[in-house]
């Protein structure tokens, strides 16, 4: 596969999704940021998202 296949975001996205487990169920932005290697603004991004399409529940703003 080369390098120009790959999906950046979505890998980004994949990886935020793969933090959470059963007993991680909610996290902080560092928390993820952490976990996912990225940076604390990608997290960010990538929970906003999945918080607008469905697959993310949030406790508090993100804003």
């Amino acid at each position: 596969m080369r390098d120009g296949d790959i999906i950046n975001s979505l890998v980004n996205g994949l990886a935020v999704i793969a933090c959470f487990d059963e007993e991680r169920a909610s996290l902080s932005i560092t928390d993820v940021a952490r976990r996912a290697n990225l940076e604390q603004a990608t997290a960010r991004r990538c929970l906003l998202t999945l918080t607008h399409l469905g697959p993310a529940m949030t406790a508090n703003s993100f804003a």
